[in-house]
């Protein structure tokens, strides 16, 4: 049995799930409204931007890894009934 697995597109941070590693802080402003909308527990927040800080992924295999799946899905891909 094979399994393949592809992008349609840019896949930003693949590469910081599969090894790990860095994601630098950064900035997250608004592109299509005049606001950010967000809930903090039940109240809802607006901001005009929102500074995310740093942090160190940890490494989440998903292509090197093989994949621990339920019975029902391995028996789907192989064919089984």
């Amino acid at each position: 049995m094979s399994v393949s697995v592809t992008s349609s597109g840019e896949v930003k941070y693949a590469a910081t799930h599969e090894f790990g590693g860095p994601i630098p802080p950064r900035q997250i402003v608004p592109d299509k409204a005049k606001a950010l909308a967000f809930f903090i527990g039940s109240k809802r927040v607006f901001a005009a931007r929102v500074e995310i800080h740093a942090v160190t992924m940890l490494e989440r295999s998903y292509l090197r890894s093989p994949p621990r799946w339920p019975e029902e899905i391995r028996d789907g891909l192989s064919g089984a009934t």
